[in-house]
């Protein structure tokens, strides 16, 4: 039975959980609502091609994350952050945080997929992998956000130090493509 969120939106197809990672699950989620099937659809380990894949985009940037191995390290200094604006990313879409070199001194990214839209807001997922273990399966765990920079929070705040991307299915393949 599908997980029925805020606002009625269902981002899933006879999915109870999601990987306990930020990246997989961003992936996953966006890759459940953008199949075009009605079928189950499950996550069995990390680190497996799916489709349809994921891209990371930035201003003029833009990266598959499914299929790019450590596609973090090409994004460097020189990425610019996605002109959001005042809009937020819609369901299907999502937000990631890249370090784009520098030394944080924390976590070096942190992604987020739409599960649902509300007026003015988004639920975005905001999964968190543990520490030294393996990705598994979790509930959901979701922020509401009224501004992509709210995704900033917990350790994300430095723009200079964190390019701010859309993550789609669909990028915009007039950009340049890394990796």
């Amino acid at each position: 039975m599908p997980v029925t969120y805020k606002g009625g939106a269902k981002f899933t197809k006879n999915v109870s959980q999601v990987p306990n990672s930020c990246i997989e699950s961003a992936e996953f989620i966006l890759q459940v609502i953008n199949s075009g099937t009605n079928d189950s659809v499950t996550w069995d380990r990390a680190e497996v091609s799916r489709t349809p894949h994921v891209y990371a985009e930035f201003k003029s940037h833009y990266i598959n994350i499914t299929d790019t191995a450590d596609f973090h390290d090409y994004i460097t200094e020189s990425i610019v952050s996605y002109p959001f604006g005042s809009s937020l990313p819609t369901l299907g879409e999502g937000i990631c945080l890249v370090n784009k070199g520098q030394d944080s001194g924390g976590y070096n990214m942190h992604f987020g997929a739409v599960v649902a839209v509300q007026n003015g807001s988004v639920e975005i997922s905001d999964m968190n992998e543990p520490n030294n273990a393996p990705v598994g399966l979790a509930p959901l765990e979701t922020i509401t956000i009224k501004n992509v920079n709210d995704f900033r929070a917990n350790g994300y705040e430095h723009r200079s130090t964190f390019a701010l991307g859309k993550l789609t299915v669909n990028p915009n393949t007039n950009k340049q493509k890394l990796g």
